[in-house]
């Protein structure tokens, strides 16, 4: 399949965005309201399908040095078909972080992400859960 990859806030399906997330283990206990708010402070980019989004990641990023993918989600039946792929690409040749180290953490698609130049690393990276985030 072919899939276009669009980027910025003004051009993701909110509501798809917040569904979708909400299904996962990683956000299920996010509000809509905070999904949105995340979209709105970070480089977004969408997989479509025509008009139809069928997948999402975001990039916080200080834009000098460093930037953090998450929210990764393709539509499950979707999946492996190309779409992650298409976002992927478009997130490391983007202009603004293809120079960048780039970090994410994930549970079990090492695999996937290997294929576009991330490498595993278990002993450097630590993090702080609040309260909110438990």
């Amino acid at each position: 399949m072919s899939y276009t990859v669009k980027t910025g806030f003004e051009n993701m399906d909110l509501q798809w965005v917040i569904k979708a997330l909400q299904s996962t283990y990683w956000a299920d206990d996010r509000s809509g309201e905070t999904i949105e708010k995340s979209m709105r402070n970070s480089i977004c980019f969408g997989a479509f399908e025509g008009e139809k989004q069928v997948g999402f990641c975001r990039v916080i990023t200080d834009c000098a040095t460093t930037f953090y993918l998450c929210d990764v989600i393709v539509e499950e039946n979707l999946r492996k078909s190309g779409a992650g792929s298409a976002m992927m690409q478009a997130v490391i040749s983007d202009p603004l972080l293809a120079d960048l180290r780039g970090i994410l953490g994930t549970k079990d698609a090492h695999g996937f992400y290997e294929k576009f130049g991330f490498e595993k690393n278990d002993k450097l990276f630590m993090q702080r859960w609040t309260k909110v985030f438990r």
